[in-house]
């Protein structure tokens, strides 16, 4: 059957026929958007209207707007369907009135055209009245440790820890612990010895560290002189007293002893009298023993915790940011770990008095500095696990945030505004990723949620103002909630590997592993043509016979992907890069990803309200029945327990990321061995050409004696019929 176009031109909703002249080489090109991974098909080449045509268009006003339909026909006439839809206005056109020609570029008008007009229009989301609902969420009880005397105080949560200001330092220990209600939670001591004559390389400063030997209560090492001071716990008369020997390493020599000193380990200066017992040592050395401290308090928001009752935050309290925790309590003890290990190599923990870096402190877990300004010699940690699960589960205090949008709910309002053809429902019909977890019926009795493709989670996003949860107890919710489309979908292209299509009047969202797949999450990929079979029927040969040319856009692949919120928040939501290792990567290519409007550390903005910008919105992840969810995730040797991990990078990135990456080979989460990675990345390119009555559907896959390559373009000649396209492969 022969094919045949025709071409109607609608005006003011007047519609007829025009029959403009065109070249042998009009074709309808189907190019995947930037970023994106739905198609447009625009006309390449010109229209030329002329003679009586010219003159129609001439006479119209300059602002009309010309509606152009091209008609396909397979059946030589017989019958029509729209093929392609375009517009223009007289300013798209060449004008020749001598020769009574003009000669147009027309634009496509396809269904996504009022939608990319208003994608990026920002609109106050509060205005567009979305559905709102409830979210449950914890406030969680935080611990903060705090030397006397510094200008920051450590905080503790689920794992996690980072530093605030105070408002002025403390440094009245009645103060710290009658006002404020710090507990003393630790000590750490220096002893500085003098007065040794022989050996006189003996004197100098002892540091206390945590490797003790068996039986020795406390212990403190010199870092060079090749000393080292034991104390042991003796009892006296049932009193608890301690001796101390300074002992010459080498051969376990005790050269000097202080003998029944007081069991004393209250923070302040003391004077340590030692005595020679050996023929090698002489003098009575002196240790001016330094005792410091370091003290803890757990705040909260209930009116007890095991072990007894919590009282109020004073005002002004010693750290300002918490306005939305109302209580603390003083019973917290934490085990402070000393050491003197340093390395030459910069360390992120700074310099010794030594003169080297100091180093991790790892035995027994991962640990975290406290304390910081007052390391000299000898560096203070605290291990991570600071407070235990049941400790903290005691402490928190379930309330309603009762603002949540549901995403689905912000998206459908949107699309709606921008284009009211258009609809998006939180139904699988819509998105099989998002709102995966409605219930299926089962025997009519039963029901099951489904999970989530990808991640077999079950889980419902929904976003809220900042400022709602930043002021906890708020009286009015936000009123201006300034947001675009393009925003929440850059989100979710750039945390969860999503984006959307439209199809059907229908917004769609789906995984990028659905469009790899050519239109699914399950089965084998969905082929479109498979030109290994698909012969020429003049020379008999497949259409991929002889095509097996290929490059790579090797400029495309980066060497590292770093990922950012719109705000500080903690390194379990922070995250690592993801670190490829290849010897194709572009070397030292970093693709940054920035999640411009949103923020999903919840705890951090409960807790640091005033560090938190107040503009932009929360990105929650609740369960069927809107509670914030908990991830329990392992890292760096370390347990956290998260609220509202599903979006904290820790879990995104091994989670959603993995389907798409540069190559086989990746690091994640600061681990030291690759990661199994599920999809690489499609830089491998291919030109291939076959003919077809109809166009090929762009989102299902091509096979060639490559493999099963995935649409980036197609050009289709109107007149041969012939289909050009630019393929791409997994690069390995």
């Amino acid at each position: 059957m022969s094919i045949k176009y025709r071409f109607k031109l609608d005006v003011e909703d007047e519609v007829s026929d025009v029959h403009p002249l065109y070249k042998d080489d009009l074709s309808k090109e189907y190019e995947m958007q930037s970023q994106q991974r739905f198609y447009r098909a625009n006309l390449s080449g010109t229209l030329k209207f002329i003679g009586s045509e010219f003159e129609y268009l001439k006479s119209k006003a300059f602002d009309t707007l010309f509606l152009l339909t091209i008609q396909k026909s397979n059946d030589n006439g017989q019958t029509w369907v729209d093929y392609w839809k375009g517009k223009f206005t007289k300013a798209d056109g060449k004008w020749d009135e001598d020769g009574r020609v003009v000669t147009v570029k027309v634009e496509t008008l396809d269904e996504y055209t009022n939608l990319m007009k208003g994608i990026d229009k920002e609109y106050n989301l509060v205005k567009l009245l979305p559905s709102i609902e409830g979210v449950k969420l914890d406030k969680r009880p935080l611990i903060q440790i705090y030397t006397p005397g510094e200008n920051v105080v450590g905080c503790f949560l689920g794992g996690n820890f980072w530093e605030q200001e105070v408002t002025s330092p403390i440094s009245d220990l009645s103060e710290l612990t009658g006002t404020y209600h710090f507990g003393n939670a630790g000590t750490f001591t220096e002893i500085d010895l003098t007065g040794a004559t022989t050996p006189s390389d003996s004197n100098g400063k002892y540091y206390e560290i945590s490797d003790k030997p068996a039986g020795v209560y406390q212990y403190y090492v010199h870092n060079t002189n090749g000393y080292e001071i034991r104390a042991y716990d003796v009892i006296n008369g049932g009193i608890h007293e301690l001796d101390y020997e300074l002992i010459r390493i080498s051969d376990e020599v005790v050269l000097f002893r202080a003998e029944d000193q007081p069991f004393n380990f209250t923070p302040g200066s003391y004077s340590i009298p030692f005595n020679s017992v050996s023929g090698e040592s002489s003098g009575s050395p002196d240790g001016a023993i330094e005792i410091g401290a370091i003290y803890a308090r757990e705040v909260s928001d209930v009116l007890t915790l095991p072990g007894g009752p919590t009282y109020e935050i004073p005002s002004p309290d010693l750290v300002a940011d918490n306005r939305n925790y109302h209580r603390v309590s003083n019973r917290f003890s934490v085990d402070v770990q000393l050491s003197l290990a340093t390395s030459p190599n910069p360390t992120e923990f700074g310099k010794s008095e030594n003169g080297e870096y100091f180093e991790e402190y790892t035995e027994g877990g991962k640990h975290f500095p406290v304390a910081r300004s007052t390391w000299g010699r000898v560096s203070k940690w605290v291990i991570a696990g600071a407070i235990s699960p049941s400790d903290e589960i005691a402490g928190r205090k379930e309330y309603t945030l009762r603002d949540g949008i549901p995403l689905s709910e912000a998206i459908k309002v949107l699309v709606k505004e921008i284009d009211p053809n258009l609809t998006h429902e939180g139904t699988e019909l819509y998105s099989e990723f998002l709102y995966a977890g409605s219930t299926l019926i089962l025997d009519d009795i039963a029901t099951v949620p489904t999970p989530n493709p990808i991640s077999g989670d079950i889980f419902r996003l929904g976003i809220t103002p900042k400022s709602n949860i930043l002021y906890g107890d708020y009286d009015r919710p936000a009123g201006k909630a300034p947001i675009t489309l393009q925003s929440i979908m850059a989100m979710l292209r750039d945390t969860f590997q999503l984006y959307w299509f439209i199809e059907n009047d229908k917004f769609k969202i789906e995984h990028i592993s659905w469009f790899k797949n050519g239109g699914s999450y399950t089965g084998s990929p969905s082929i479109g043509a498979d030109l290994t079979s698909l012969s020429d029927i003049k020379n008999k040969k497949s259409w991929g016979f002889a095509a097996d040319k290929f490059e790579f856009d090797k400029q495309d692949i980066p060497e590292r992907i770093e990922f950012k919120w719109m705000d500080d928040c903690t390194q379990a939501f922070e995250g690592y890069p993801i670190e490829m290792r290849s010897n194709y990567v572009h070397d030292g290519k970093v693709d940054p990803v920035n999640v411009g409007d949103f923020t999903s550390d919840i705890d951090y903005m409960l807790l640091n309200p005033t560090d938190v910008n107040p503009d932009g919105f929360a990105l929650m992840t609740t369960d069927l029945d809107n509670n914030l969810i908990y991830k329990d995730i392992s890292v760096d040797n370390v347990s956290l327990s998260l609220q509202n991990g599903i979006v904290s990078w820790l879990y995104l990135a091994p989670s959603f990321w993995r389907h798409d990456l540069p190559c086989r080979n990746v690091l994640m989460n600061n681990a030291d061995t690759p990661i199994s990675v599920l999809g690489v990345s499609r830089k491998k390119k291919q030109q291939v050409k076959y003919p077809s009555p109809e166009d090929p559907n762009p989102l299902l896959l091509v096979k060639t004696q490559l493999g099963e390559g995935e649409i980036q373009k197609i050009n289709v000649n109107l007149s041969s019929r012939m289909n050009e396209i630019q393929l791409r492969y997994d690069t390995e």
